[in-house]
């Protein structure tokens, strides 16, 4: 969970990073639907916003957890590529 915590701090922009981790935290964590937390007045996103959201964290999560790490060379490029990072700001 703390990897996943920091995955979060790192891959979103830091204005949104205390929003996105609510959001992130409280479906998974706390079992809260899209619709409840988009009930939740420091939120400000709708339903479909909040969706879009978990979407977007879960995405970013997983790409930052399985990319390889810089350190280690990966067998699948070949020399000058550039694998695929999350955004770094948004």
């Amino acid at each position: 969970m703390a990897q996943i915590d920091e995955c979060l701090a790192r891959s979103v922009a830091p204005r949104e990073v205390c929003r996105s981790k609510l959001i992130f935290w409280l479906y998974y964590r706390c079992g809260f639907s899209a619709s409840e937390i988009a009930s939740l007045p420091n939120v400000e996103l709708t339903t479909k916003g909040v969706e879009s959201m978990i979407f977007r964290l879960v995405r970013l999560v997983r790409l930052a957890i399985t990319e390889p790490k810089a350190d280690k060379p990966d067998k699948g490029r070949g020399p000058g590529e550039k694998g695929i990072r999350p955004a770094e700001s948004f």
